[in-house]
């Protein structure tokens, strides 16, 4: 599934759920695919951090 940012704002709950699911989600910004959704394992997510840690 391709999908504006703009229109994600509003779905992202409904976007990481298809993800989880399996289905590729990819967020484009200007007509280009900027970002790729895909689930991670939990023994993943110590190793690689938050966003927010930066």
């Amino acid at each position: 599934m391709r999908i504006s940012v703009e229109e994600a704002e509003d779905r992202l709950e409904e976007l990481v759920q298809r993800a989880e699911a399996g289905e590729e989600i990819l967020l484009t910004l200007k007509e280009n695919v900027t970002v790729r959704f895909e689930p991670v394992q939990r023994r993943d997510i110590k190793s690689r951090g938050t966003v927010a840690e930066g």
